[in-house]
C-alpha cells in the first residue's frame, strides 16, 4: 500500500514537472520571437545618431552597448566598464 503511494506521489510529480516545463518552454519561445522582432525592426543609425549628440555619459555607455549588440566581433571591447576610454566609444 505505502509502495503504491510513493508510486502516485512520484507520478503526479512527474506530470506536474512536465507541464511546468511545457508552459516555460512556450513562454522563452514567445519572448525569443519577440525579442528577434525588436531586433530586425530598430533603427540602429537613428540610436547612434541620438546618443552620439548627447553629452551624459550614460548616453555614452549606451552606444557602446549598441554598438557591441550590432556587432559583437567588430572591436576588441574592454572587458570592465571602468575601463571604456572616448577613443573605443568613437
Amino acid at each position: 500500500m505505502l509502495e503504491q503511494v510513493h508510486s502516485l506521489d512520484l507520478i503526479y510529480e512527474k506530470e506536474t514537472t512536465q507541464k511546468l516545463l511545457e508552459f516555460k518552454l512556450k513562454y522563452l519561445v514567445s519572448y525569443a520571437t519577440l525579442m528577434r522582432n525588436y531586433f530586425m525592426h530598430m533603427n540602429f543609425s537613428d540610436i547612434v545618431t541620438e546618443l552620439s549628440a548627447k553629452e551624459n555619459p550614460k548616453a555614452r555607455q549606451i552606444l557602446l552597448i549598441a554598438a557591441m549588440t550590432v556587432s559583437p566581433n567588430a572591436l576588441d571591447y574592454p572587458a570592465k566598464l571602468e575601463d571604456v576610454t572616448e577613443d573605443i566609444i568613437e
